[in-house]
């Protein structure tokens, strides 16, 4: 992640505009972090709104504890399991009868 002071901003605006697509561009003053620059061509003003909204957010966490979820590690499982089944069927499809 580049890094640029705000002290020296108004010099380096060009770097920060080559830097911004490529990824995040920290901002600091006086040594610290202050604010995180970062690609926004592929957005438009509503995802910016959204991404921006405090409440918005409090409603998509409040909605996934509300949703019953299912971990990933169970759902690779059953992903897993459901694999080992079809490959069973195939191959035991494949397989001539003995007469």
């Amino acid at each position: 992640m580049k890094t640029i002071p705000v002290e020296s901003l108004s010099s380096r605006v060009r770097d920060l505009i080559t830097a911004a697509p490529k990824g995040r561009v920290l901002l600091t003053r006086h040594g610290k972090p202050f604010a995180i620059v970062t690609d926004a061509s592929n957005l438009d003003a509503e995802d910016i709104g959204y991404i921006t909204d405090p409440e918005f957010w409090k409603s998509i966490n409040e909605s996934r504890r509300q949703t019953g979820r299912i971990p990933l590690e169970d759902v690779e499982r059953r992903i897993r399991a459901e694999e080992k089944k079809l490959n069973g069927r195939r191959k035991s499809k494949g397989k001539k009868q003995k007469v």
